[in-house]
């Protein structure tokens, strides 16, 4: 009996302990489960859960507790990419979007050209174009802040030269002006337009034109006129003289094209009668400022000044000379109208400047020359490189594939 009390009391003690456990248990999971954090695989998955909610800023904070765990992990700086794409894309904060760029490129030496062009985009939308040049300055160890440009720097930007004394006497140069003749606001002006060109080309590099397929494209094509060109003036036209007794054998051949031709000034009335065109004519010869009656008549031409030969066939053979003397011509019958002719005046034909009528020779003998020297030329490469047009082609190609298409058609 002992023994079975013994046994009994034995298992109450265990039963007890083995409640005394569970509760212990219980309460042990409820506080594990009240306190413990999230780890950094269940941040990156919660943050992917508010971003597909259009949650930005709480995904941010997620994002930025994980990477604060390993800063520099690669895990990290993935991570701190796609933070600086919600700053930028969803927030809008392009200085916390510059900082979280400025640190892959720092701590993550392939990343230079992927977060370049993001950064630049952050600079420029934040105005701060300089920031950059801040940058490679610290680099280099010298103070962006302190005003260290040279004595002779007219323009700085920052605290970097922009344009020195002596870049703005050679522009002075290239443009033919004497410094000495300048006065202080045409100066200014001066520098003030080479300092906006300096803008502009900043602001072109900033943006890696020279990197765009057209530019690249019209850098090319600038070339290659360039490169024909100056062949040309060394090896085709380098032994072209254009002598003073062929400029005056031209000037003699050509004397009537270097003459202006005589122009008339006129007016044309039209009438419909003989006897109303008379009576016009009439009231003119007695002084028409005291004429009382009024005619009617229709004004053909008002003032017009043309050559001589392109004047109407009706008065193209006046003595032009002595016509704008006489005034009046008329009545010429033209179809069923009666027309009258007023002469304003007449300006006789003028030969050219002699000087302006040798340029005009040199430049026409000069254009004549170097067509003949490229043909020659041309003619020389060709028959050299056996260069062949092949006409059959040319006519299969563009001309049999029309005549076939038309021929469909009809």
């Amino acid at each position: 009996m002992n023994s079975l009390r013994g046994i009994s009391k034995k298992i109450n003690a265990l039963l007890l302990m083995v409640m005394a456990g569970l509760a212990l248990s219980l309460v042990l999971s409820w506080n594990y489960y009240q306190t413990r954090k999230l780890t950094g695989c269940e941040k990156n998955t919660y943050a992917a859960e508010l971003l597909a909610y259009d949650l930005p800023a709480e995904a941010v904070n997620m994002l930025e507790h994980s990477i604060s765990l390993q800063p520099l992990s690669e895990k990290s700086l993935k991570m701190r990419r796609t933070l600086a794409d919600i700053y930028m894309n969803e927030l809008n904060q392009y200085e916390k979007a510059l900082s979280e760029l400025v640190f892959i490129r720092t701590f993550s030496g392939s990343a230079d050209d992927e977060v370049e062009e993001d950064i630049r985009y952050c600079l420029n939308r934040l105005g701060r174009v300089y920031d950059v040049d801040r940058r490679m300055m610290i680099d280099e160890g010298v103070n962006p802040v302190k005003n260290e440009v040279a004595s002779h720097t007219l323009v700085r930007i920052g605290n970097k030269e922009a344009i020195s004394v002596d870049e703005f006497r050679a522009r002075l140069q290239s443009m033919g002006i004497n410094e000495e003749s300048l006065d202080r606001q045409r100066l200014t002006a001066i520098l003030q337009a080479l300092a906006r060109e300096k803008l502009l080309h900043r602001a072109a590099d900033r943006e890696k034109i020279s990197r765009e397929p057209d530019f690249i494209d019209k850098v090319r094509e600038f070339e290659e006129n360039l490169k024909l060109k100056t062949y040309l003036e060394k090896f085709v036209f380098k032994d072209m003289q254009i002598s003073e007794a062929q400029i005056k054998a031209f000037m003699k051949n050509n004397e009537e094209q270097f003459k202006t031709p005589a122009r008339v000034k006129y007016s044309c009335y039209a009438f419909a009668t003989a006897a109303v065109a008379e009576e016009y004519l009439r009231q003119k010869e007695l002084a028409g400022p005291y004429a009382t009656e009024e005619l009617d008549y229709e004004i053909v031409a008002q003032n017009k000044e043309l050559p001589v030969e392109q004047l109407p066939a009706e008065i193209r053979s006046l003595n032009f000379s002595v016509a704008d003397s006489i005034e009046f011509f008329g009545p010429v019958k033209i179809e069923d109208r009666y027309l009258v002719y007023q002469i304003h005046s007449y300006k006789p034909s003028q030969k050219m400047p002699e000087a302006q009528v040798m340029e005009y020779a040199r430049k026409a003998l000069t254009e004549k020359k170097q067509q003949e020297l490229l043909n020659k030329k041309i003619n020389e490469l060709a028959k050299k490189e056996e260069m062949k047009i092949n006409d059959e082609i040319v006519e299969e190609v563009f001309f049999k594939t029309a005549t076939d298409s038309q021929d469909l058609k009809d």
